[in-house]
């Protein structure tokens, strides 16, 4: 795969106690209903001979067991065969993770970086 690209998605919710969580938009529900949604377009948006990975290897969220979190934060990387696979996937990230958050009440920032052909080598 010659192109690559990063990815910070920011999932916005509204804290709550945990026992009121109707009264919260919890931010870890939408973010773990994205990262299901995700390994969708690798195999429903992509043709299955061209080679693509959308991995999501970090994500951040909540600071106490009783709390409803009001932000997660996912962190990942594309590996794709070119530069407009790239920012094919990008639009799909966006799209994706906008829509996974509204279905959950919250809403979502993604910060998508690719680093083209260029930056692929040696990593």
């Amino acid at each position: 795969m010659g192109a690559r690209a990063e990815f910070t998605l920011t999932v916005h919710g509204v804290s709550a106690h945990g026992s009121t969580p109707n009264k919260g938009r919890d931010a870890i529900t939408a973010a773990s209903a994205i990262v299901l949604d995700l390994q969708g377009l690798v195999s429903r948006f992509n043709d299955p001979l061209d080679p693509l990975v959308v991995t999501v290897g970090s994500v951040r969220a909540g600071t106490q067991f009783n709390i409803i979190a009001d932000t997660a934060v996912l962190e990942g990387t594309v590996f794709a065969p070119d530069d407009a696979a790239l920012e094919t996937v990008g639009e799909h990230l966006r799209r994706t993770a906008a829509a996974g958050a509204e279905a959950w009440g919250c809403t979502a920032s993604l910060d998508y970086r690719p680093q083209g052909t260029a930056g692929a080598e040696g990593k």
